[in-house]
């Protein structure tokens, strides 16, 4: 299979709005997992972090961008780091903490941000997800999740 080094900023855009335009009719038949997709891709392509450190995200390491622009991520191979988080991102992660309130979903310090049914998100659930959307849009092509940052 061929594979690519990253995708281009109009296919990231694709990939965006495609998820975002699900989001929007998964949540009007009253499925919740479409939102929270959205919010996955959004911090993977606006951020460019690793699906590993999206996966490990607490609230309270996504706190920071609702009162400053950065996110801290902790990392268990190297250095924590902190990453600037542009404006519309930031809009999307307080409007994702406040839905999150709203259905009763933990938004304690230690909780994890991106939970589902079964708890804690996988990096495979997230890898899916992806690639469920750019098969969809016919852009998939072997590569990882974090050829997705524009």
């Amino acid at each position: 299979m061929q594979t690519k080094k990253a995708y281009t900023s109009l296919e990231i855009r694709k990939l965006r709005s495609a998820v975002r335009k699900a989001a929007a009719v998964s949540y009007q038949k009253g499925n919740i997992t479409a939102l929270r997709e959205w919010m996955v891709v959004d911090m993977l392509s606006y951020t460019g972090m690793r699906v590993h450190e999206v996966v490990s995200l607490r609230c309270k390491h996504v706190y920071s961008a609702v009162g400053a622009d950065e996110i801290y991520v902790p990392c268990a191979k190297a250095d924590d780091r902190v990453i600037k988080v542009p404006i519309v991102l930031k809009e999307h992660i307080e409007a994702h903490i406040h839905w999150k309130q709203q259905i009763s979903e933990g938004v304690a310090p230690e909780d994890f941000f991106f939970v589902g049914q079964r708890g804690q998100w996988t990096e495979q659930a997230v890898q899916h997800i992806v690639k469920k959307y750019l098969k969809q849009l016919n852009l998939y092509v072997r590569k990882s999740c974090a050829c997705i940052k524009t």
